[in-house]
């Protein structure tokens, strides 16, 4: 959605260089904390089937990791979409 929305923009002149530089920072973002979050499963695999009392604490981490991942990456969507409102995007006057 956040794509069709800045082809229109840019279909109606409107400068869209910020967003879209904002919007591969997000998928980037969006990338890192699935690779987070897929991480936490197989860490817990590993844990689970050795010794679940000395590794909780690397999944743990694992977890707390992932959630500051998948935050970031929502902050990055966030600002994209705060920037595609109406008004934020400038048509050219040329």
């Amino acid at each position: 959605r956040i794509e069709s929305r800045i082809g229109k923009i840019k279909a109606e002149g409107g400068k869209t260089e910020e967003v879209e530089a904002l919007l591969k920072t997000a998928k980037d973002k969006i990338d890192v904390a699935r690779v987070s979050v897929t991480l936490i499963k197989s860490k817990a695999d590993v844990a689970i089937t050795g010794d679940l009392k000395s590794l909780y604490p690397t999944v743990r981490e694992q977890i707390k990791k992932a959630k500051e991942d998948v935050k970031s990456a929502h902050e990055a969507l966030v600002d994209v979409i705060r920037n595609l409102k109406p008004g934020r995007t400038e048509k050219e006057t040329e």
